[in-house]
């Protein structure tokens, strides 16, 4: 609709590369949608403020889908304040039940065109929306209700959080499944298929529009599929776009999907899997487990499999740890830098409140300010020789440990020679 009436509307569905220069290069009206999957802060920052420095003349929108309003005045308390210093405004709210109801009856109106709600019915949907998100009451879970309203399959007032999220994640997987099955040419093909879809859907979901071929290529290396059923996974597809796959949308049930395929896979095969995605799409791996973590944090750390993410590897791709880059990642349990990192950068692991050790290696020189600002659970933060004595660090940004309380075991190594204010402050022992 809005692009119909002149927006030009930018749609990310992972964590991007979307630059706040775009917005310089068009002259027309600027909606950009940031959905579900969890962006480095310092690019959203960045494209909002330069909307507030270059005073642009047409308008520029910005719409936060299913975000939690804590992370978003924590995340960009400066940039809130200027924007409404400039007379703007920032609301995160539960929709009026009767926009809720207007959603509900056009979906039901496009999906089933014999069916109307009533008005015990339009009340049985909203309680029920009460109860699977109390409070917040989001759009998204009531279209889910709405869809079981349709299919008649259970009693409404039953619902909870997990079976609202697992009916609708049964519903996406039944289709998927069933999208190949006539590629099929015997039982033999068909139960690999089946054996190799999940790992499919998982690779679609957590990278979203990476490139058929690629993907195969990765299923491939990963397990004994043959040409045939690589082709079935393609041309049967309900995930495919061109020559693109998409994958599951990345919300709550995607998110759902993924957890319960990540517990039915082999350990063995979960742990490549991972470790295939950090090589690969490190930010998007880690903006994707981020909000699994928030969503569905007792199921994940319940996992077995949660161990493989917990501690992460920076890449060798990385040479230094950009603004903000893991700000209030609450998964990280402990994080291991390699040789070529020479900065840890501003707020990089700030509110990473698991966190519980990291190294120092021997090429780092600088930690910016707020580095590991409120990582109430840090113990550990060493030189990767033990001691200090290897040439390395030489400036300590302000408040870089503060409110460390847990901080027990850190050397200050003997190069520094800039120490900012308050850098333990608030740290227990130091």
């Amino acid at each position: 609709m809005m692009e119909q009436d002149g927006w030009n509307v930018f749609y990310p569905a992972h964590a991007t590369s979307f630059s706040g220069d775009d917005l310089a290069k068009t002259d027309r009206e600027y909606l950009i949608c940031f959905d579900y999957v969890k962006f480095e802060l310092d690019i959203v920052e960045s494209i909002i403020q330069l909307a507030i420095d270059r005073r642009i003349r047409y308008k520029v929108r910005f719409i936060l889908i299913e975000r939690n309003a804590s992370e978003i005045i924590g995340g960009f308390s400066s940039v809130i304040n200027e924007y409404h210093f400039m007379g703007g405004d920032l609301k995160l709210s539960a929709p009026e039940d009767e926009k809720i109801l207007d959603i509900v009856e056009n979906y039901i109106t496009n999906i089933s065109n014999d069916k109307m709600l009533g008005k015990m019915d339009k009340e049985n949907i909203m309680s029920s929306l009460e109860m699977v998100d109390p409070g917040i009451k989001r759009p998204l879970f009531a279209m889910f209700i709405a869809d079981a309203w349709i299919d008649n399959s259970f009693e409404l007032e039953d619902w909870n959080r997990e079976r609202a999220v697992g009916y609708v994640a049964n519903k996406e997987l039944d289709r998927i499944r069933s999208a190949a099955y006539g590629y099929a040419k015997n039982q033999a093909d068909k139960e690999l298929y089946l054996k190799s879809l999940d790992l499919f859907v998982l690779f679609a979901t957590f990278c979203g529009g990476v490139d058929s071929s690629k993907i195969i290529d990765t299923v491939k290396g990963l397990t004994d599929i043959n040409d045939q059923v690589a082709n079935m996974l393609l041309d049967g597809s309900e995930l495919r776009i061109k020559d693109k796959i998409q994958g599951i949308e990345p919300d709550l049930v995607g998110e759902y999907i993924c957890i319960n395929i990540l517990n039915n896979l082999k350990p063995e095969l979960v742990r490549q899997f991972f470790e295939t995605m950090y090589k690969s799409m490190f930010i998007d791996m880690v903006s994707y487990i981020d909000k699994i973590y928030d969503d569905y944090t007792d199921p994940f750390l319940s996992a077995d499999w949660s161990s493989y993410v917990t501690s992460i590897s920076i890449p060798l791709t990385y040479t230094y740890i950009k603004n903000n880059m893991f700000n209030g990642c609450g998964f990280i349990r402990e994080v291991k830098l390699h040789d070529q990192v020479t900065t840890i950068s501003k707020g990089a692991f700030r509110d990473c409140d698991h966190l519980y050790k990291i190294n120092f290696p021997d090429n780092l020189e600088i930690i910016e300010s707020a580095a590991f600002l409120n990582c109430v659970a840090l113990e550990t933060a060493m030189p990767d020789d033990g001691k200090g004595w290897v040439p390395s660090i030489v400036s300590i940004g302000d408040r870089a440990f503060k409110n460390c309380r847990k901080l027990r075991n850190i050397k200050i190594p003997r190069s520094v020679k800039e120490i900012g204010t308050g850098i333990f402050a608030k740290c227990k022992k130091y």
